[in-house]
C-alpha cells in the first residue's frame, strides 16, 4: 500500500520451472490434472491479491492475461511479457534450436512484436523473467569448424545451453526478437529502438551485451550489438554461493572458486561484462533521455542490521546499444 509496485510472475507462483502444462524442477505434484488445478488456484490468488491490471485476451478466448505494457510519456515503455503461461516444455539439448519451440506462444509473440516495433518512446524496457543473453559453451572457437558443425550437423549456432529453462532453451524465438530490433535499427526509423532487458530469476548480478549474432560475436567476426541486459540479484533467495558453501569456514574458498567461474564466463561468453554470483542485494535503474544506468548495491541481507553498500554501475546509451561501465552511482 505504501510503495508502487509493477509485478510479473515467474515460476514459483505455481511450481519450480513451470511450463504450459507442467513443471520440470524440484516441485512434486501428481500429474497434469493436479498441476492444472494448482495453477488455476494460484492464478486466482495472484489476480485477487497482487496489484496488477489484467488485460483481455489478444486474439484469443482468454478472459484475462498478465502480459501488458505501460508507457511513461515519451521517455520509455515498460513491456512485461508472461514467460511461463504459454511456454513449451523445457526440452533436452537437441531441441533448443527447434524453430517450432516457443516461450511466449503465438498470440503473445504477435502482441510483443507489435508493441516493440511500433514503440515511439526513447527507451523500451523489457521486464524479463529469465536470462536473455546466451549462457552457452562454444561448439568450437575455430570459425570454419563452427560453420561446418552448424551447417552439416545442425548444432545450435549460439552454443551448448547450460540452462534450458531460460531463453537458451528457445533459441530460435530469441533470435526472432533480436532480428526485430536489428531490422528496425537498420531502417533508421525515428525514433529508433533502445532496448534494455531488466531481468531476474537467476539470483545473481549480471550486465551483458545482446549480440545481433552470438556465434559471430563469440568468434569476433561481427561485434554488432542490439540491446543491453541488466540482471538483479536476489534479496534473500539462495545465490550460487549459498547453494554450495558447506560451512562458514569454507566461505573464502567457495568465493574464490566462484570468482574463477565468473572470469571463465566472461571469457567464454564475452558479451557478459559484469558477473557476481555471490552477493545478495538490489539494483537501482535510472532512465533519462540519453542513457539508462543501473547501480548495484550488495549486502549480507540475511544478517540483522547489515548495511547495503554500493558495488558498481553500468549503463547503455541512446544509439549505442550494449553494456558500458559508468563512472559511479547516481546521486
Amino acid at each position: 500500500a505504501a510503495k508502487p509496485m509493477i509485478c510479473i510472475w515467474d515460476d514459483h507462483e505455481f511450481f519450480d520451472n513451470a511450463w504450459r502444462d507442467g513443471a520440470t524442477g524440484d516441485s512434486e505434484y501428481g500429474g497434469p490434472a493436479e498441476y492444472a488445478e494448482v495453477r488455476r488456484a494460484a492464478t486466482q490468488a495472484y489476480y485477487e491479491w497482487m496489484p496488477v491490471r489484467a488485460g483481455k485476451g489478444f486474439n484469443t478466448g482468454e478472459d484475462r492475461h498478465l502480459y501488458r505494457h505501460l508507457r511513461y510519456g515519451r521517455l520509455f515503455e515498460l513491456i512485461l511479457p508472461d514467460l511461463r503461461t504459454y511456454r513449451d516444455l523445457q526440452g533436452p539439448l537437441n531441441t533448443v534450436n527447434d524453430s517450432s519451440r516457443t516461450m511466449m506462444g503465438t498470440d503473445q509473440f504477435g502482441w510483443f512484436g507489435d508493441v516493440l516495433t511500433t514503440s515511439s518512446t526513447t527507451w523500451q524496457l523489457i521486464g524479463n523473467s529469465v536470462m536473455f543473453a546466451p549462457m552457452t559453451l562454444p561448439n568450437t572457437l575455430d570459425p570454419r569448424v563452427h560453420d561446418w558443425l552448424v551447417d552439416q550437423v545442425g548444432v545450435p549456432p549460439d552454443g551448448v545451453a547450460l540452462n534450458t529453462d531460460q531463453w537458451d532453451g528457445y533459441m530460435v524465438e530469441r533470435q526472432r526478437i533480436i532480428d526485430l530490433i536489428a531490422e528496425r535499427r537498420a531502417k533508421g526509423s525515428q525514433p529508433g529502438l533502445n532496448v534494455v532487458f531488466l531481468t531476474g530469476d537467476i539470483h545473481s548480478s549480471w550486465a551483458a551485451d545482446i549480440p545481433a549474432s552470438a556465434a559471430d560475436y563469440r568468434l569476433r567476426r561481427d561485434m554488432d550489438v542490439v540491446a543491453a541486459e541488466f540482471i538483479v540479484p536476489s534479496v534473500t533467495a539462495g545465490s550460487a554461493y549459498d547453494a554450495i558453501v558447506p560451512s562458514p569456514v569454507a566461505a573464502p574458498a567457495v568465493k574464490e572458486a566462484l570468482r574463477v567461474g565468473q572470469d571463465a564466463l566472461t571469457t567464454i561468453d564475452h558479451w557478459y561484462k559484469y558477473v557476481d554470483l555471490t552477493r545478495h542485494g538490489m539494483m537501482v535503474v535510472d532512465v533519462d533521455s540519453t542513457r539508462t544506468q543501473v547501480d548495484w548495491f550488495h549486502g549480507e541481507v540475511l544478517q540483522d542490521d547489515a548495511p547495503m553498500t554500493y558495488t558498481t554501475s553500468w549503463q547503455t546509451r541512446v544509439g549505442d546499444p550494449g553494456a558500458r561501465p559508468a563512472a559511479g552511482p547516481l546521486q
